[in-house]
């Protein structure tokens, strides 16, 4: 009977360790993070598929020319800003020069 009782008892004992060993198991946080291959293609077989690096080289390379036209934008626009100053100013010394000769000939017709 005694003996009985033992292997119960260690039955039991074995049991148990099993139960710890499997909630332990469960707390045992799994990596669910997928690989992903940001080379690859998805393989839909569509002639314009690109994998997400070319995706993105593209996009830098889009970015790029856009910042270079911007680039261009402002130079033209400050090369017609000053285009267009230098032309008031040759304007407003002509219209001076002309109301100096107008004063001087008024000057002389008077005088």
């Amino acid at each position: 009977m005694q003996i009985a009782v033992e292997e119960a008892a260690r039955e039991m004992e074995r049991k148990m360790k099993m139960i710890q060993e499997i909630r332990a198991f469960d707390r045992t946080p799994t990596s669910t993070a997928k690989f992903v291959d940001l080379t690859s293609t998805a393989g839909f077989g569509f002639l314009c598929e690109m994998s997400i690096a070319e995706l993105r080289e593209r996009i830098a390379l889009i970015k790029e020319e856009e910042s270079r036209e911007l680039e261009e934008k402002r130079g033209d626009i400050l090369a017609e800003k000053v285009s267009y100053k230098k032309m008031i100013e040759q304007k407003l010394e002509a219209i001076s020069h002309n109301r100096s000769v107008i004063s001087q000939e008024t000057a002389k017709s008077h005088g």
